[in-house]
């Protein structure tokens, strides 16, 4: 009870917008009408109908539209929603580049063996970071990131978007990746650019390919055009937006944006791995208050 005070005036803050909107669209028949009527009898030279009351309709009219236009940013609010990460088939990397000292050991910190066991791994990462001065590993939270869509065989397809730095590194991770028994069957894939174009690049093709680049992360135009050719090869593929979920952990904080943005009012959704315990995959979506208030879909 004592949270309903605030519960009212978000709800009075909610619905303002929409009773100066409705206002202002009654309003509107109310001073065509004055307005109407005013000019009809001036032209046959008679004397208008002013009276208080009928310029009182102008003046609500003026004034509602007036508020509606100051009031235009709040019709639509954005909202986001964060939810335990849900399985999906395709899921997107944004992978991160690592030290030069790490490429001499295949792309593996030198004090972290690798078995073929993912979760006895990732529990040795964990220790790893728990040392004095800590072993920290980039390449961690997108094998999390993949783990998480393991169950009931869900994920099919990796695509791994590179930066000018990671691209050469890429066959390190997969070469990660292909060591363990439940990410074999996975379709990796590889989204670069090709003489200034976003190309996808099965992993097969890497190392024939000449004259690839990496996506400039911090590019937000250049990675937006690069997303948006993926995400329409996905449709060209009958790749349902349900089944799509961007992962942005890896990267800078430009990556994040742009995979926010490509969830907006979709239903592909994006995802991050927390870097600290519990280390949680979350799940971030965007949508108007339009598609989620009920009454006021549009």
């Amino acid at each position: 009870m004592k949270n309903m005070p605030k519960r009212v005036w978000v709800a009075l803050r909610l619905w303002y917008p929409w009773f100066t909107a409705s206002l202002a669209v009654l309003s509107a028949n109310w001073a065509a009408t004055v307005i109407f009527d005013t000019l009809n009898l001036w032209m046959k030279g008679e004397a208008g109908d002013l009276s208080i009351l009928r310029l009182a309709y102008v003046g609500i009219f003026v004034l509602s539209v007036s508020l509606l236009y100051q009031q235009r940013g709040a019709l639509f609010p954005l909202h986001t929603r964060q939810l335990p990460a849900e399985l999906r088939k395709h899921l997107v990397l944004f992978l991160s580049n690592l030290h030069k000292e790490f490429e001499e050991s295949g792309g593996i910190p030198p004090a972290l063996v690798l078995t073929n066991d993912l979760d006895r791994d990732i529990l040795a990462m964990e220790e790893l970071k728990q040392r004095h001065p800590p072993v920290k590993w980039p390449w961690e939270m997108p094998l999390r990131g993949i783990r998480h869509h393991l169950d009931r065989n869900t994920l099919q397809t990796v695509t791994l978007i590179c930066s000018p730095e990671s691209l050469s590194q890429a066959h390190l991770f997969l070469d990660i990746c292909r060591r363990y028994e439940p990410l074999k069957g996975i379709k990796y894939s590889l989204l670069v650019r090709r003489r200034g174009r976003p190309k996808l690049l099965p992993s097969s093709d890497l190392h024939s390919a000449a004259g690839l680049q990496g996506c400039d992360f911090e590019n937000f135009e250049e990675l937006r055009h690069a997303l948006r050719y993926l995400l329409d090869q996905f449709k060209n593929w009958k790749i349902a937006d349900n089944d799509v979920m961007i992962d942005f952990t890896g990267g800078q904080k430009v990556t994040s944006l742009v995979a926010a943005t490509m969830t907006f009012n979709r239903r592909i959704k994006s995802q991050y791995v927390q870097t600290n315990p519990d280390y949680a995959v979350l799940s971030y979506n965007i949508t108007m208050a339009s598609s989620t208030t009920p009454g006021l879909e549009l």
